[in-house]
């Protein structure tokens, strides 16, 4: 089998015992005689977009270059922490990953509270750090939150972010999550 995939015997070994994952290069291969990836998960973006990664032969750094954003992003995005804006959304389909069938966006406007809050403040062209001064916080840690980890801000700052944002919070928030505010 390692000389099907061109890799050495102890590579494949590895692999087999689950030591170390398969680099990015050897993927195409092990599709083209598995049908699949080993331990593949397409039921979320993040999951989908790996794969379709791995399949296409690339490493982050390869994709990066590719849609001129950096490896790290591309990280996030294959961990969940948020997905990819729309223009990397095409630039990826124009390579072959397709995301479309996840329901990223509906209009333009992403799915989750922390894309929502980055997007408006990005649309203000305000940094973080504004952000959480006009609307009272301590830094742009305090407000790193709610941009990045999904949390919803309290309803104590719903008005503040409202003002600085130009945008209704209630809006925001998923009807899921509105109950958890206080």
């Amino acid at each position: 089998m390692a000389q099907l995939l061109d890799c050495s015997p102890m590579t494949y070994g590895k692999w087999e015992r689950d030591i170390v994952i398969p680099a990015a290069q050897y993927c195409p291969k092990i599709v083209e005689i598995l049908g699949c990836l080993p331990g593949e998960n397409t039921s979320t973006y993040s999951g989908s977009l790996q794969a379709q990664r791995l399949r296409l032969g690339m490493d982050r750094t390869a994709l990066g270059k590719e849609i001129g954003i950096a490896p790290g992003i591309i990280s996030y995005w294959e961990k969940g922490v948020y997905p990819p804006d729309i223009q990397y959304r095409e630039a990826l389909n124009r390579l072959g990953i397709d995301l479309s069938s996840f329901n990223l966006s509906r209009d333009g406007i992403p799915t989750s509270l922390a894309q929502r809050l980055l997007d408006a403040r990005r649309h203000k062209k305000l940094s973080q750090h504004d952000v959480a001064k006009a609307v009272g916080l301590s830094g742009a840690p305090a407000w790193l939150r709610y941009e990045l980890h999904s949390i919803v801000p309290p309803k104590r700052l719903w008005l503040r972010i409202e003002k600085v944002l130009g945008v209704d919070v209630s809006d925001l928030v998923p009807p899921e999550l509105s109950e958890l505010t206080q």
